[in-house]
C-alpha cells in the first residue's frame, strides 16, 4: 500500500515538472539572440585578457612572526614558495610551503595552498597583495582563521 502511493507521488511529480517544462519553451529567434550575445560578450571578455603580473609576488619574502624565509616564483602563471631558510628547523629548508597559487576571479587575490606543519596537511589560502612590501596570506582550518604576513627581503 506504502509502496503503491510512493509510486503515485512520483509519477504526478514527473507529470507536474514536464508540465513546467512545457510552458517554459523558448522560441528559436530568441534562442539565436541569445547565443549570438553570448559570442560577442565572449569575444569581448577575451580581449580585454592581459597576462598576469606576477612579478610583484615574485621574490624572497621572511615571515613576520616566525624565522622562515619564503622564495615564490611562478613558472606559467602558476606560482610556489619553497623555503630557503628556517632558523629553527633547518630540515624544512627546500620544502615547498606555498604551492598552486593562481590568480583568483577577484583580481585582487590569489588562491593557492599553504603547508601546515602543526597538523602535517596543506590548507586552501587566500593571499593579497598589499604593496610591494607586504603579503597578506589567509588560511581557514574548521572555525579557526589565520593571517600569515610576510614581508619582501631587500638585499
Amino acid at each position: 500500500c506504502y509502496l503503491n502511493w510512493r509510486r503515485k507521488a512520483v509519477v504526478f511529480r514527473m507529470e507536474t515538472f514536464q508540465k513546467y517544462l512545457n510552458t517554459m519553451q523558448i522560441q528559436k529567434p530568441k534562442l539565436v539572440t541569445l547565443g549570438f550575445l553570448f559570442l560577442l560578450l565572449g569575444a569581448a571578455s577575451s580581449f580585454a585578457d592581459v597576462p598576469l603580473d606576477t612579478s610583484k609576488l615574485e621574490g624572497q619574502w621572511k615571515m613576520s612572526d616566525k624565522p622562515i624565509w619564503v622564495d615564490i616564483n611562478f613558472t606559467e602563471e602558476v606560482g610556489q614558495g619553497q623555503i630557503i631558510r628556517h632558523e629553527n628547523d633547518p630540515s624544512a629548508v627546500g620544502k615547498l610551503l606555498l604551492s598552486s597559487i593562481v590568480k583568483d576571479s577577484d583580481k585582487n587575490f590569489w588562491n593557492g595552498f599553504i603547508y601546515v606543519p602543526q597538523l602535517s596537511r596543506i590548507h586552501p589560502m587566500k593571499l593579497s597583495h598589499i604593496d610591494s612590501q607586504e603579503i597578506n596570506i589567509r588560511v581557514k582550518v574548521g572555525f579557526i582563521k589565520k593571517t600569515v604576513i610576510l614581508y619582501r627581503v631587500n638585499d
